[in-house]
């Protein structure tokens, strides 16, 4: 029986060891803000350092699983996206590191979502190893602000990434268990906040808003308490004069730089007009085929971090999926949106209410940011909680 209990934490230690390391992102994506001249360079130094960091579980994870893999249709349509993408790519000639890079990316999210397979037979963990993730993370949140405080040139502090709506939805789900964990999520609040990825400030409002209703079965003292204690601290909040600290310029002039943002001219705007520029010379054919994985365009405003002018990824997803895929990558992310949004009305991982919460709600932002900030499918933590829907809904069917 130790023998099997030690196999069993040993386990579980690799797959919080995989996803940790993945969450490293949480502190060294945004490095490149602390030295715009070296922007390009430290961006590049941190993922070549990543992606070798997760190779071997990358690697090892999809081995392992892989029969079980094959029985996902979302996931045999990674593979089968992936492989097209390379053809399609080769069929222009290219094969630049744009290539490789969204080669392995597209592993990302199977290679969490085999995590979660193998521990299929040990469904009591996961909570114990999202647990332990909520912290690894706080600890990562801490670093990356002393990080940023420390090393920032100028007074506009920028940081945020994925892993912080987990962070939001996890602190929010204590907070609803029990009011004694209301300086922890105020201090998740602040560490990602901070930040001013502004973003993330509108999904803890959203995340927090929709927790009212999630938890409406609770005992009404439960939400009434809740509801008492975020308006006192909103009143506080509202109260503070933050035009007086330059470090949350970015924040307060939210209404100022929206079209720097999502106007007429905006970067994101920008990008996909460009995308379309490009298609428009190749159509109809680069409407219905792509230009494979690793295609990239000029800018032609040069970035003013780093003052580089290719794009190779974008911040609006449905169209990073067209240029590259045409016709089958529209089909393939349409699945994935289906797919997800199947796990959040119709499944449920555990009685849990809480635990339900912070994957449910994790899983439902993301795919809302998918659409203004970054793509969905090349993460980990999503194919993660993704796959243990999967293992769920195969545990109803075969009972």
């Amino acid at each position: 029986m130790r023998k099997v209990e030690r196999l069993s934490n040993i386990k579980q230690w690799i797959v919080v060891l995989f996803l940790a390391i993945v969450s490293t992102k949480l502190v060294w994506y945004d490095f490149r803000t602390l030295d715009k001249e070296n922007a390009e360079k430290l961006l590049f130094l941190s993922f070549f350092l990543y992606s070798i960091a997760i190779f071997p579980f990358v690697v090892f994870f999809i081995a392992r699983q892989f029969l079980e893999l094959s029985r996902s249709k979302l996931i045999l349509f990674f593979f089968l996206l992936n492989v097209y993408g390379v053809v399609v790519s080769f069929l222009y000639g290219r094969a630049d590191i744009y290539l490789y890079q969204d080669i392995y990316k597209m592993l990302f999210f199977p290679s969490g979502f085999a995590a979660a397979l193998y521990l299929k037979n040990q469904q009591f963990c996961f909570e114990t190893i999202l647990k332990k993730l909520f912290n690894i993370l706080i600890c990562f949140a801490i670093f990356r602000l002393l990080i940023h405080l420390y090393m920032r040139t100028d007074s506009a502090i920028v940081y945020g990434t994925t892993h912080d709506i987990f962070l939001l939805s996890y602190s929010i789900s204590l907070f609803w268990r029990s009011p004694r964990y209301l300086i922890l999520t105020v201090l998740v609040f602040f560490l990602v906040v901070f930040g001013q990825k502004r973003t993330l400030l509108v999904g803890f409002v959203f995340l927090l808003s929709g927790s009212f209703i999630y938890f409406k079965k609770l005992a009404f003292k439960v939400i009434f308490g809740r509801v008492i204690i975020i308006v006192v601290l909103a009143t506080f909040l509202l109260a503070y004069n933050f035009e007086a600290h330059d470090k949350f310029r970015r924040l307060y002039n939210t209404e100022n730089t929206i079209s720097q943002d999502i106007g007429k001219e905006s970067k994101r705007l920008r990008e996909v007009l460009s995308a379309i520029d490009n298609m428009n010379q190749l159509s109809p054919q680069s409407y219905i085929f792509g230009f494979g994985s690793g295609a990239s365009f000029d800018d032609p405003v040069p970035n003013p971090i780093t003052g580089y002018t290719k794009v190779h990824s974008f911040h609006f997803t449905p169209m990073a999926f067209v240029y590259r895929y045409g016709i089958i990558g529209i089909l393939f992310l349409l699945t994935v949106y289906v797919c997800m949004t199947k796990v959040l009305y119709k499944y449920k991982l555990s009685n849990d209410l809480h635990l339900n919460f912070v994957i449910k709600s994790t899983l439902l932002f993301s795919m809302i940011m998918s659409m203004i900030v970054y793509s969905l499918v090349d993460d980990v933590l999503i194919g993660f909680l993704y796959g243990l829907y999967f293992i769920r809904k195969r545990v109803r069917v075969n009972g």
